[in-house]
Formats: C-alpha cells, structure tokens, sequence
C-alpha cells in the first residue's frame, strides 16, 4: 500500500522542481529584448491579477508578469522613485527638444543634446497583460550608452502598470542599472542644456 503512495509522492515533488519551472529565484534576466516585455495578452491576462499558483505555469505563460508579482520585494520604494526620476527627466528633455527651432538645435550641437536615456515612440499601441482591456502604452526608454550600462531598454508602461500597481518584480540585471544609474548627473545635463541651448531670442 505504501509504495504506490510514495511513488506519486516521488513524482508530484519531480514535477515541481523540475517540470514547473522555479519562478522565484530566475529573476537574473528579462524575457524579451526589452525591460517589461512579456507574452501574447490573451495568454496572460486568464492569469488573473495575482500570482498563480504554480500547476499554472506552462511554456507559453512562462513569461508573463503574473510570476513575478512580489509586492513586498526588497527595495521597491526606493526603486520605483529613482526609475520615476529618470523616466520624467527623459520626457522632460525630449520635451525641450521638440520645442526647440531647427535654427537653435543647430546652435546647440548634436554633442549636447544627446541624452543618456532617450524615449523612442512606436506605431500602435500595447495592452496590459494583467488588466483586460487596459491599454499599455506604446514607448521603449532606452539607454544611450551601451559601453556604460550594457544593452537596456525598458516599456513605458512597466512603472505604472506593473511594479507600481501590482508589485512586479523587474529582473535583477534591470534592478542594477537603476541602482546604478547616475540621476543626479542627468538631471545636471538636462539643467545645462536649458542654459547653453536656450532658445534665441526674437
């Protein structure tokens, strides 16, 4: 009687460590090429808007956001404040850009309007992979200077609509660079190209 109890014990415990993939501690590298990228909505959303239950996961949901949603996670206050700051300090200098006269860009000089993290829009528009029917937004932020942080981009969306509202977990690789990253330089060269690239007066 015992034996074929242990063996399904055997095989359940086989399944868990090695059939469903290990969620918790595979946080080192994201998905897709870009930070907040994630699979097909219609795969993700039947997941509902907490963390499923392990005999969930499959190879196509694999990579949804609903496994990394920790709301507790070490450092996320600190961290959604500093990815804020950086997120509003590219759109502040992409704002200044996009006012700016072809006559003063010129002034200006393309060394010096060069930013460390640029916004680029894309065609279309995302949906949330946790909400039906939310829209995600439609922009990358990505890092200009690859000898410096590596290869990083991220969504536009996965502040708000990922770490802030449900507690997603980025990747450690992602966590890095925003510990890493220099804000306070940033926002100095932001500071010094309102000065320098001021626009003429009429």
């Amino acid at each position: 009687m015992w034996l074929p109890a242990m063996i399904a014990a055997i095989t359940s415990w086989t399944l868990m460590v090695w059939v469903y993939p290990r969620i918790a501690s595979d946080l080192s590298a994201p998905t897709a090429e870009c930070e907040g990228y994630w699979p097909d909505t219609e795969i993700c959303v039947e997941l509902g808007s907490s963390r499923p239950y392990f005999h969930k996961r499959t190879r196509s949901n694999a990579g949804c956001p609903q496994w990394r949603i920790k709301p507790n996670w070490e450092g996320r206050k600190k961290f959604s404040k500093k990815l804020h700051g950086i997120e509003s300090t590219a759109r502040a200098w992409e704002k200044y850009l996009t006012e700016m006269s072809t006559e003063d860009i010129e002034k200006c000089g393309t060394d010096n309007y060069t930013p460390p993290i640029f916004l680029r829009r894309q065609r279309g528009v995302a949906w949330s992979r946790i909400e039906e029917g939310i829209i995600a937004g439609n922009s990358e932020f990505h890092a200009t200077d690859p000898d410096k942080h590596g290869k990083i981009c991220w969504t536009d969306a996965l502040l708000p609509l990922y770490v802030d509202k449900f507690g997603v977990e980025p990747t450690t690789t992602f966590k890095s660079f925003v510990t890493s990253f220099d804000l306070d330089d940033f926002e100095k060269k932001l500071k010094q190209l309102r000065s320098f690239c001021a626009p003429a007066a009429e």
